[in-house]
């Protein structure tokens, strides 16, 4: 009897996660979607020429990485509806 009772909590629990699970990691509410800034770019070109490197390209922080208004930020908002963070 009380394996038919941990079989049936065990598919209620199943069941519950696999309704609940896609809402708590889409919901505009997840921590999953925490924002994550850009502080700086790099990039870097390497040739390998019989197992010697040889570097063509490279630069680091090109162009300036600024954090948006909060006005610019409404305005994309509303171009685009439905945006990821809340303004406010």
């Amino acid at each position: 009897m009380s394996e038919k009772i941990m079989w049936g909590f065990s598919i209620i629990i199943a069941i519950v996660l696999l309704l609940l699970l896609p809402l708590m990691l889409f919901s505009s509410d997840s921590s999953a979607l925490v924002s994550n800034p850009v502080t700086g770019t790099t990039m870097s070109v390497t040739l390998t020429v019989s197992g010697e490197p040889l570097e063509l390209y490279s630069f680091t922080n090109s162009g300036n990485v600024h954090a948006v208004l909060r006005e610019e930020y409404a305005v994309w908002q509303t171009m685009f509806k439905g945006g990821f963070l809340s303004v406010g």
